[in-house]
């Protein structure tokens, strides 16, 4: 998957590095890896991207101290409010985990998407980012959208080799 969205940029070489919390107490882990051009190299044709990004988190909520004893109960309505907060553009998808949505955004040299899912009280970010010399086409767009909606669906399919 993530050589599919890197493409030409794609180093098998490049490895994910990984932040974890500050605090033992928190359940998350960051894993990102970025793929880059050359200094002075050139893009596939000149529009190709010139960097390809790739963030994962997973979040993992326990039960706590302060009333939430249902650890899915709590994991849901933080998902939930968080998708009704800050992703505005949030389109609802059916069929990956127990709820899930994909936003997406595009600037002047940039385009990303990120897709949500929640597996129980675990909580999955996948956001992925490729910038260009110049706009990214709308099929350059609807490619970073498709990719991180399959490396989302390949984290679910293979959670079990993981958590």
């Amino acid at each position: 998957m993530v050589s599919n969205f890197a493409g030409d940029l794609y180093d098998p070489k490049v490895e994910f590095r990984s932040e974890r919390p500050a605090h033992e107490s928190a359940k998350a882990l960051t894993c990102f890896g970025a793929y880059t051009t050359e200094q002075g190299q050139q893009t596939a044709g000149g529009t190709g991207p010139r960097t390809s990004t790739v963030f994962i988190t997973i979040t993992v909520r326990q039960a706590d101290d302060w009333g939430n004893s249902d650890a899915v109960e709590y994991t849901k309505r933080i998902f939930t409010s968080y998708r009704d907060e800050h992703a505005r553009s949030a389109k609802i998808i059916k069929g990956l985990g127990d709820d899930a949505y994909t936003s997406k955004e595009a600037t002047d040299t940039d385009t990303s998407a990120e897709v949500d899912f929640r597996v129980g009280n675990a909580e999955f970010h996948v956001r992925l980012n490729r910038s260009y010399a110049q706009h990214p086409t709308p099929q350059q767009e609807s490619d970073v959208e498709s990719n991180a909606l399959a490396l989302a669906r390949a984290l679910a399919d293979g959670m079990d080799t993981f958590m």
